[in-house]
């Protein structure tokens, strides 16, 4: 019952921020603020990275105030702020990882793998990357946080607020669609060479 009172307060403070009342949004910042730091920080492991992906959300929420009121009744704003949090926070460590990833490559690879062989390792990781964003929502964030951030079962269990059951239900149907994904891709390749 208390879950739906909050979710009904948070409704009713929605509704005051897309009117532009501003004490109505530092309530609900104040409100909700200390879940998506901690969710944030589970991704990024960087408190200050935290920090602003948690403003980024609330900044979002500001600006969108008046069209979320209806559209987020039955999930409640709290539901909205995880999911935009979780999805901007994972939208920057990947692009972190990205650029450390370039980084590394010219001087390691280069001396050690034939030019054929980088461009085929550089084309499996790309078909790697291509099938994991093609996962589903939960799917997707599951596998980014197990394999690229190396959270265990119970951490990610936490940001995706699920069992962990659910949550190694999640990571196995993600690698089944991976490997299933992955296969038929490479096996096309295999068959126009």
């Amino acid at each position: 019952m208390g879950g739906r009172l909050a979710q009904h307060e948070d409704g009713e403070l929605l509704e005051r921020i897309g009117a532009g009342d501003s004490a109505a949004f530092r309530q609900l910042a104040e409100r909700h603020t200390l879940r998506l730091l901690r969710t944030a920080r589970s991704i990024l492991r960087d408190e200050t990275e935290a920090e602003d992906i948690v403003q980024e959300a609330m900044l979002r929420l500001w600006r969108r105030a008046s069209e979320l009121t209806v559209e987020n009744q039955a999930d409640g704003i709290g539901a909205w702020l995880n999911r935009t949090t979780r999805n901007l926070a994972i939208d920057r460590y990947r692009r972190a990882k990205r650029v450390d990833l370039v980084d590394e490559f010219p001087e390691t690879a280069a001396s050690e793998e034939s030019p054929h062989a980088q461009l085929e390792n550089q084309e499996r990781s790309q078909d790697v990357e291509n099938a994991i964003d093609r996962l589903p929502e939960r799917q997707r964030t599951a596998i980014l946080l197990f394999h690229h951030q190396g959270l265990s079962v119970a951490e990610i269990s936490s940001v995706l607020e699920t069992s962990e059951h659910a949550t190694e239900s999640l990571l196995a149907r993600a690698r089944r669609t991976l490997k299933d994904s992955l296969q038929s891709v490479w096996r096309t390749l295999n068959d126009t060479d």
